[in-house]
């Protein structure tokens, strides 16, 4: 009882933070823009999302973005080599770039004094590089030598044996990583060509934050349409959905390691899913809340069989899962995969009790609260929000979303969505579990 009050305080104490920042939304130049206001530091934030990403790459430039971004900062006219990297340390600037299938997005971080300087580094690497042919070959060769490393990844071997069998025919399934023959047939134009359609203006959202005023809002917006240019044309189509093809089989990759990783997959929702959150609660009982999870008392205090194991949710606009991962010794992965089943099969005829319900609903609203408390946690989940779509009122919503779930819609979505049979999973390791399906991985 003193912990769910002690939790009930810390919620309390956090839930006005969202609520806090103000979020605001209006659309300008075909841009969706939204606003909120952080008092952390006198410090301005931007995310900057194009509705490109690596499918902008055809497969004869695969690894094309990746190349492109590193080039990008290698330098300016004006700033050539490192004195780009000089300018925005001295003045305290950080931009960086992520790259998704479906889209881009750009992070810039700034003290308030410094936003002129900024615009001026803005201009300088989006608005008209230039990609020097000495700098793109320097990216080039330690991009092909950082490819030889892949080999020394059980992560990466696994993700590739995931996307064979999930993405099949589908943008999903390439790695975008590149190989030493595209990597190495990569020009200057082919990566100018290959900025014109990520960095297009058009259906651009931004997330911007911070010491705001609206003169500031006003000169970042004005700055953006002068260093991105909109093309209709070359509109962004949404992405179909990946055909998520799981057989409820086990797959081995042989690996030359005494330690086995272990992750397992099974079919999840889409955010706009009336029943999302009752899942999401779920999902967290059953294997997201730490140590306290039914998995991780089961597999970790009561048999002794892992030392963590967790789950969560990977929702995207082409592909919903739901995903857990573990590691143990090579001998014990038949009764982990044995007992992470029957976790699964008691969830799923006996359901979670009103307890852990009440338990996870007060988690579940505090954390999503510590999300905000520092300017750039805000900027990166708003981003996300943006991104999938969400309205600008989410934020407001949530919590209220997660508190209305019941016992009995958690359990039937639970009953609906843990079928032990249907869990696939994949395994790499220096000794092959029983009935396991052996893959090959061909490295780029």
């Amino acid at each position: 009882m003193k912990i769910v009050l002690f939790l009930m305080m810390v919620l309390w104490s956090l839930n006005g933070q969202a609520n806090s920042l103000n979020l605001q939304e209006k659309q300008t130049s075909g841009m969706k823009v939204w606003t909120f206001h952080h008092n952390q530091n006198p410090l301005i934030g931007m995310c900057l999302i194009f509705p490109h990403g690596t499918t902008s790459e055809s497969e004869a430039l695969d690894g094309a973005c990746h190349v492109m971004n590193s080039v990008l900062f290698e330098g300016t006219p004006k700033y050539p080599n490192e004195k780009l990297r000089d300018f925005l340390d001295n003045h305290g600037l950080k931009i960086s770039v992520s790259h998704q299938l479906n889209h881009t997005k750009v992070f810039m971080l700034c003290p308030t004094t410094e936003l002129p300087f900024l615009f001026e580094a803005m201009a300088e690497i989006f608005a008209n590089p230039l990609f020097p042919e000495d700098r793109l070959a320097h990216v080039k060769r330690l991009t092909i030598s950082s490819l030889k490393g892949l080999g020394e990844s059980q992560h990466y071997h696994m993700d590739q044996v995931f996307k064979q069998i999930a993405c099949k025919g589908h943008a999903c399934e390439r790695s975008h990583v590149g190989s030493e023959k595209t990597l190495e047939a990569l020009t200057s134009p082919a990566l100018k060509e290959v900025f014109q359609k990520i960095y297009n203006r058009d259906g651009l959202k931004v997330v911007m934050g911070g010491d705001l005023t609206k003169d500031r809002v006003e000169q970042i917006l004005v700055h953006i349409e002068k260093v991105f240019n909109a093309d209709p044309s070359d509109a962004a189509h949404p992405l179909p959905l990946a055909p998520s093809t799981l057989t409820g089989k086990s797959h081995f990759i042989h690996f030359d390691s005494p330690q086995a990783h272990i992750s397992y997959y099974k079919k999840g929702m889409t955010l706009n899913d009336p029943r999302f959150f009752a899942l999401r609660v779920g999902n967290f009982i059953v294997g997201g809340n730490g140590m306290k999870s039914r998995l991780s008392q089961s597999l970790r205090k009561e048999k002794a069989l892992v030392y963590s194991i967790g789950e969560g949710m990977d929702s995207t606009p082409y592909q919903s899962l739901i995903t857990g991962w573990t590691t143990t010794k090579v001998d014990t992965v038949d009764p982990v995969i044995k007992q992470i089943k029957k976790v699964f099969k008691t969830v799923q005829e006996k359901g979670v009790t009103l307890e852990e319900l009440k338990g996870a609903k007060i988690l579940l609203q505090a954390g999503f609260s510590r999300y905000f408390r520092t300017l750039q946690g805000s900027l990166f989940v708003l981003a996300d929000f943006m991104e999938s779509g969400l309205p600008v009122t989410y934020c407001d919503q949530r919590n209220g979303f997660i508190e209305a779930v019941t016992l009995e819609q958690v359990n039937d979505v639970l009953h609906d969505f843990y079928d032990p049979s249907q869990m696939t999973t994949i395994i790499s390791g220096n000794k092959a579990p029983q009935s396991a399906i052996l893959e090959h991985i061909t490295l780029p």
